[in-house]
């Protein structure tokens, strides 16, 4: 397992499951340090068929739901945090370097193309996405499949 730099990355759970509108959610951080959630569809929901990536298309949760697998008799449906902008503890320095390179490169073709103003800088800014955000989200999913039952 990689050594993780210093952060708050290092004071998150390994693991941490609640319910949320009686589903079972699961807080789950990887070797790398990045976190995930899962949520948990029991057979006799009504969500339980939606067994393909493209059945969650229009739930709204942080870049989208990525999986989605079937596991002792439930179906789970989860997302991760890492995408372009969120911080991977154990890929900081090489996602550091993409960043800058991205960012050179908008600037450059701003100044070919567009008005000459800087790119917003906002737009290329890593941040890392905690249990508490992760939690946050998974309560946003859960919410929505809720109404839709």
């Amino acid at each position: 397992m990689p050594k993780l730099p210093e952060g708050i990355w290092n004071q998150q759970p390994k693991e941490k499951t609640f319910i949320y509108h009686g589903y079972k959610a699961t807080i789950r951080q990887n070797k790398l340090g990045a976190m995930y959630g899962y949520v948990t569809i029991l057979e006799t929901n009504s969500h339980y068929e939606k067994s393909r990536l493209a059945d969650w298309a229009n739930f709204d949760v942080h870049g989208g739901v990525t999986y989605v697998s079937y596991s002792k008799g439930n179906l789970i449906v989860g997302f991760d945090a890492e995408h372009m902008n969120d911080l991977v503890p154990a890929k900081l320095e090489a996602q550091q370097q993409m960043i800058e390179n991205e960012y050179r490169n908008a600037v450059e073709l701003q100044k070919e193309f567009g008005s000459g103003e800087q790119p917003d800088a906002t737009l290329f800014q890593l941040s890392y996405k905690d249990a508490g955000f992760i939690k946050k989200e998974l309560k946003h999913l859960i919410d929505q499949m809720f109404v839709l039952e």
